[in-house]
C-alpha cells in the first residue's frame, strides 16, 4: 500500500503523512497545518451543486434505510453537524413532520419507479408470501418478488407490505395478493406462489386465479393455480424434524409442531444463548432439595437436559457453579497432560443454552452445548451438597442417544441452510434435497432395529413419514420442480434417470415421462414454434469426487453419485432439437446462472425458460428477511407507527436497497 501510494499519488501521500504526524503531535501542531494542504488531501468541498432538495433527499433516505425515527432530524447534535458543514442551513432545518411528508412523497416516486422497472424484466417472476403480526399488533401480509435479471443475476425485493384486515383466510389473502399484482402491472409475469404449508395457503392458491382475472386488465397471464403453488421446503424440514423430536420425546406432546419461524435457519449459538425461560420457577427451588419437577419427562434425556439448563440459568450463583465445575475439569485435564509431557488445549467454557421448544435449531444448539460439557453436567447431578440437579442425571446410554440426535439434527440443519440462500436458485435442487433426506432417514430406519437406536425408532418413522407426505404433495402439485431441476445444468434429469433404488421408487417412470412431456409442451407453447416428443437415455455412474476432506455428512451425501454426464440413446422423432442437444451435453459444476449467462445464445428457447423457472425459490425464507426489517422499523421508539406508515417505510426502503444492488436508479433504462 505504501509503495503504491508513493509511486502513484506521491504528493497526496506525503501531505497525508504530514497531517497524520501533526495530529499525533498534538493540537498545537494541528492548528499550524495550512488549509491548502488539507484540501489537497481530502479535497475541497463542492458547494456549487449543493441544493436543499438533494440534502433532504439524502436525509430522507438515511432515515428510511437506517430505521431512524422521524424526530431524529430534530436532534440538536445531528443539526449541529449539518450547520457545521453548511452554516447557511442554520434556521432552515426541517422538522420531523416535514421529513415524514418527504418520505411519503419520495416513496410514491419510488413506487412508480419499481412498477416501471418490473415492467421491463425479460422474464417471469415468482412471489413468496407470508403473514406477520407486528409488536404493535397489526397484521401484515408480506409479498416478496424474485426474478432473474438480463445479466443473469437472481434478484428479489419486497413488492408490498399489506395490512390484513378481517379474517386471515385464504380468500382474503388472495384478494390482497391480486390487488398488489394488479397495481404493479405484473399479472402477466407471475409464474409461481411460494408459501408455507398452512391450510389457508391452499385456499389462497385456489382463489388467486379468479382474483387476478378480476383485478387485472391483462388476460394473457401465465399463472396456473393447478401448478403454481410451491410448498416451502424449509417448512417441510421443520415439520419433519419436529416430528422426529416429538417421537423421541425431545419436545412435549402438546407442542404445536406446525409453529414455524423461517428465521430459525439463520439462528446462531450466540442468538440461542440469549433465550430465557418464560418463567423462572427454578429460582425458587432450593439447592438442597432433590424433589422432582412433575412437568419433566424423566424418560426423555433431552427434557432432563432442558431442566438442568433452566436450573443452571436460574441464578448467577448457579451459573457460576456450572462454570467453576467446568473450569475445574479443564484444570484436571491440563495438569494430567502436563504431568505426562503432553500438550492439552483447554476448552473455552461457554454458557449452557436453553431452547425454545418450537424452534428445533435451538434444541440442536442446546443439546450440542450440553454434550460438549457433559462431564460438568454429570458433576452437577452427582454434587454432594447441591441436590437440586440430582433427579435429572443422564446415563451413559442416554448421553449416547443425545449425541446421535445431535448428529441427526446437524444433518437437517445443513439441508435447511442450503435452502436459505438468497443469491442462487433453490427450487432446482429441492427434489434432490428431498431425495438425500429421505435416503438418510431410510438408513436410520434400517438401523432402528438395533438396541442403540430402538428408543429412537418412533421419531425416525415419524420424520420419514412427514418427508414422504410432503414430497408426494409437492410433486403432485407442480411439475415446476421437475422443470427447474432439468434446467439446472448441474443436474438436468440425472436424478430422475438414476439406477438408485430409492430414486426409482420416488420418481416413477410415469411421473418422469409426464413431466418430460410437460416440459416439451411448455417449451412448444411459450418458447418455441416447434412440437415436442420424448427422448430416451440412461446415466453414467461416475460420481463427482469430494473436494474437501472436512466435508460434512449432508454435503457428502449431496454430492454422492451425482453423475458427471448423461448418455443418450438417439432421440426418437424429436422435434425439439434444442432440448435434446442440451440434455446430451455433460453436466457442469458451474453455478446455473453463470452457465446460462455463457450459454444462453446456444439454447435461446431453453434459456428463456430457465430464466422463468429458476427464479422460483424453494422456500419462503425471503419473507422472513423482510420481517426482520419490520422488527427493526417498529422499535420501542416507533411503536406508534400506523399500518400505512409502516407499509410506506418498508416498500420505500426495499426500493432503495434494490437500486443499490442493481447499481442504477430504477426509473432509468439501459
Amino acid at each position: 500500500m505504501n509503495t503504491h501510494m508513493n509511486e502513484k499519488h506521491a504528493l497526496v501521500w506525503q501531505n497525508a503523512l504530514r497531517i497524520d504526524q501533526a495530529f499525533r503531535a498534538g493540537s498545537s501542531s494541528v492548528d499550524e497545518i495550512p488549509a491548502t494542504l488539507v484540501e489537497q488531501v481530502i479535497g475541497q468541498p463542492n458547494y456549487e451543486n449543493f441544493t436543499l432538495d438533494e440534502l433532504y433527499r439524502l436525509v430522507t433516505r438515511w432515515i428510511v434505510t437506517g430505521n431512524q425515527p422521524f424526530t431524529e432530524v430534530e436532534n440538536s447534535e445531528f443539526q449541529a453537524i449539518l450547520v457545521y458543514l453548511k452554516p447557511a442551513l442554520e434556521g432552515h432545518l426541517l422538522k420531523s413532520q416535514a421529513i415524514r411528508d418527504r418520505v411519503f412523497a419520495h416513496a410514491g416516486i419510488m413506487r412508480r419507479s419499481v412498477k416501471q422497472y418490473l415492467g421491463t424484466l425479460p422474464g417471469l417472476m415468482a412471489i413468496a408470501c407470508d403473514a406477520w403480526t407486528s409488536s404493535n399488533r397489526i397484521a401484515f401480509l408480506a409479498l416478496v418478488g424474485s426474478w432473474i435479471t438480463p445479466e443473469w443475476n437472481l434478484e428479489e425485493t419486497l413488492l408490498d407490505f399489506v395490512e390484513l384486515q378481517g379474517a386471515h383466510d385464504g380468500q382474503n389473502m388472495a384478494s390482497a395478493v391480486a390487488s398488489v399484482v394488479s397495481e404493479l402491472g405484473i399479472a402477466n409475469k407471475l409464474v409461481a406462489l411460494v408459501s408455507d404449508n398452512a391450510s389457508n395457503n391452499g385456499t389462497l392458491v385456489r382463489h388467486l386465479q379468479m382474483e387476478i382475472e378480476r383485478n387485472s386488465d391483462c388476460s394473457a397471464t401465465r399463472w396456473d393455480s393447478t401448478k403454481g403453488h410451491i410448498r416451502c421446503l424449509a417448512h417441510v424440514i421443520h415439520l419433519s424434524v419436529m416430528s422426529l423430536l416429538r417421537g423421541v420425546k425431545a419436545v412435549p406432546r402438546n407442542v404445536d409442531i406446525r409453529a414455524f419461524d423461517p428465521g430459525d435457519q439463520a439462528l446462531t449459538p450466540e442468538d440461542a444463548e440469549a433465550f430465557v425461560a418464560e418463567d423462572n420457577n427454578e429460582a425458587n427451588e432450593k439447592d438442597d432439595s432433590s424433589s422432582v419437577d412433575p412437568t419433566v419427562d424423566l424418560a426423555s434425556a433431552v427434557d432432563k437436559i432442558r431442566k438442568i439448563v433452566k436450573i443452571v440459568r436460574s441464578s448467577p450463583q448457579r451459573m457460576e457453579l456450572f462454570r467453576a465445575t467446568a473450569e475445574s475439569i479443564e484444570d484436571y485435564y491440563e495438569k494430567t497432560a502436563l504431568s505426562s509431557g503432553k500438550v492439552y488445549i483447554r476448552k473455552v467454557v461457554k454458557n449452557l443454552i436453553l431452547d425454545v421448544v418450537t424452534r428445533w435449531n435451538s434444541t440442536y444448539f442446546m443439546i450440542q452445548r450440553a454434550s460438549e460439557f457433559s462431564e460438568a453436567i454429570d458433576a452437577l447431578t452427582s454434587h454432594p451438597k447441591v441436590k437440586v440437579f440430582r433427579a435429572y442425571s443422564l446415563s451413559k446410554e442416554e448421553w449416547k442417544a443425545v449425541t446421535l440426535l445431535c448428529k441427526w439434527l446437524n444433518y437437517f440443519r445443513s439441508a435447511s441452510t442450503m435452502m436459505a440462500a438468497e443469491k442462487y436458485p433453490t427450487l432446482s435442487f429441492s427434489l434432490r434435497i428431498y431425495f438425500v433426506l429421505i435416503s438418510y432417514v431410510s438408513k436410520l430406519e434400517e438401523d432402528a432395529t438395533t438396541p442403540e437406536y430402538k428408543s429412537m425408532a418412533p421419531g425416525i418413522h415419524a420424520c420419514k413419514s412427514k418427508l414422504l407426505e410432503f414430497f408426494d404433495k409437492s410433486t403432485f402439485d407442480s411439475e415446476y420442480y421437475y422443470f427447474a431441476t432439468v434446467l439446472d445444468p448441474r443436474f438436468k434429469d440425472s436424478l430422475f434417470r438414476s439406477d438408485d433404488k430409492l430414486a426409482s421408487s420416488l420418481f416413477s417412470d410415469d411421473w418422469v415421462n409426464d413431466c418430460a412431456e410437460a416440459l416439451k409442451d411448455t417449451c412448444d407453447v411459450f418458447y418455441s414454434s416447434e412440437g415436442s416428443s420424448s427422448s430416451q437415455y440412461k446415466l453414467s455412474a461416475a460420481p463427482i469426487k469430494d473436494q474437501a476432506d472436512n466435508i460434512n455428512d449432508f454435503a457428502r451425501d449431496w454430492r454422492a453419485n451425482l453423475p458427471s454426464r448423461t448418455i443418450h440413446l438417439p432421440p426418437s422423432n424429436s422435434s425439439l432439437a434444442e432440448i435434446s442437444k442440451y440434455l446430451r451435453e455433460d453436466l457442469t459444476e458451474l453455478p446455473p446462472l453463470a452457465w446460462w449467462r455463457l450459454n444462453a445464445h446456444r439454447f435461446p428457447k431453453l434459456a428463456a425458460m430457465a430464466r422463468d423457472y429458476l427464479c422460483i425459490p424453494g422456500t419462503s425464507v425471503a419473507v422472513e428477511r423482510i420481517f426482520s426489517a419490520g422488527r427493526d422499523i417498529i422499535s420501542v421508539r416507533r411503536a406508534s407507527l400506523s399500518a400505512e406508515t409502516i407499509r410506506t417505510l418498508m416498500t420505500y426502503r426495499a426500493g432503495i436497497m434494490l437500486e443499490k444492488r442493481i447499481g442504477r436508479p430504477l426509473s432509468s433504462s439501459k
